[in-house]
């Protein structure tokens, strides 16, 4: 999500739309799926929601259940007819706003389509005239016991015990979102009440005074830019030390870090939230400094002894070699998958492959093979 938010944010500004990414209820810290076909897919459908959305935005939820995961893009465009909605998936189809815009070839839906499929899952389509659209992705997302090396070690940051800190007041109108952040601070090491509104923090502030404020920049009735407003503008007329308040916020175009801190802020935080994030944060703001404590050991080297057989791609003619080239390239894995299921059992290990989306490593050796033709080709035989 970081990564999608990062590469459409500026086009997102461009069209003047609100670009708004979240999470909903747990979602483990790893799980196993392909990172990069999931990316092609959400980079697809959010594309596609911020070319034909005028104005509005444009909403990408992400949750996980059952081991299972889901992304919902969801846009206030105008919306598709059911009668063009049967055939949007299909090879080079495009809708009528498509086709006028001119723009795309008709298969970006068809191989997101198929991609979600090949990972046990599927893309479905719920949209009226005039009322959006909301494109749902599901696959296949078991919870993963290993972690990257990066993630471990920002996962044994700690605040020491005695850091004698008060605890924070975490404030956003969505029980769900209060409820990660605050375990997310428990683990870390700090304690954290909540406050349901704008007017539950300022009530809570009249009694209390935390280390640090979470402040949900979008809420119903008062919301965090006019709370941290009424918190300025209290400890200039009482003289008080200010209190450090983070905004939290789902929305990167409404709320950058610049425009934050000019309405009061000191530090920014995007949804959804992201263990280094937050505890850069904290660094910054609190007189804590966060132990790293050693990471797990690396598995003995025979654990990483079995590698998955390849397939020799040698064998593979010059026109055989460039079709499934074509394919990969597309991201077709599903059409490469039966492509080479065609091949019979010898191809048994290319099956399997494309099938546990190792297309990367495949597509490099397919490149690679056909270099070595062409530059065998080109020599010919010595002339004596």
């Amino acid at each position: 999500l970081a990564e999608v938010s990062r590469m459409l944010v500026e086009r997102a500004r461009t069209r003047g739309l609100s670009l708004e990414i979240e999470s909903e209820g747990e979602i483990p810290a790893t799980i196993a799926a392909d990172r990069r076909r999931l990316l092609q897919v959400l980079l697809n459908l959010a594309g596609n929601a911020l070319k034909f959305t005028a104005q509005g935005s444009v909403r990408i939820t992400m949750s996980w259940h059952d081991e299972r995961l889901r992304f919902e893009v969801e846009d206030s465009g105008p919306g598709i007819a059911k009668s063009e909605q049967a055939n949007l998936f299909q090879s080079f189809s495009q809708g009528e706003l498509g086709r006028r815009s001119g723009e795309g070839t008709g298969l970006g839906l068809h191989i997101s389509r198929q991609i979600a499929r090949a990972m046990g899952g599927d893309i479905t389509l719920e949209s009226e005239v005039g009322q959006g659209a909301t494109f749902t992705v599901e696959v296949d997302a078991p919870e993963s016991l290993s972690e990257p090396e990066q993630a471990r070690e920002r996962r044994t940051q700690r605040a020491p015990q005695d850091h004698g800190l008060l605890p924070m007041l975490v404030v956003d109108d969505r029980a769900t979102n209060r409820e990660v952040l605050c375990e997310l601070l428990r683990v870390i090491g700090f304690e954290a009440e909540q406050a349901e509104s704008g007017e539950a923090a300022l009530a809570y502030l009249e009694k209390k005074r935390p280390s640090l404020v979470w402040l949900d920049v979008k809420m119903g009735g008062m919301d965090g830019t006019e709370v941290v407003k009424r918190i300025r503008d209290r400890e200039r007329r009482e003289g008080t030390p200010r209190l450090p308040v983070v905004v939290i916020t789902a929305s990167i175009i409404d709320l950058d870090s610049e425009r934050a801190e000019r309405l009061g802020f000191d530090a920014w935080v995007p949804k959804p939230f992201r263990t280094d994030a937050v505890l850069a944060a904290i660094d910054r703001l609190l007189p804590v400094k966060l132990v790293v404590y050693p990471s797990a050991p690396e598995p003995p080297s025979s654990a990483l002894a079995d590698t998955p057989e390849t397939f020799d791609v040698d064998s593979l003619g010059d026109a055989e070699r460039g079709q499934l080239i074509e394919l990969l390239t597309l991201g077709d894995v599903f059409s490469a998958a039966e492509w080479a299921k065609k091949r019979g059992p010898k191809a048994s290990t290319l099956v399997a492959e494309i099938a546990s989306f190792r297309t990367d490593a495949l597509l490099a050796r397919l490149k690679r093979s056909g270099s070595v033709s062409s530059a065998a080709a080109s020599v010919g035989p010595r002339q004596s």
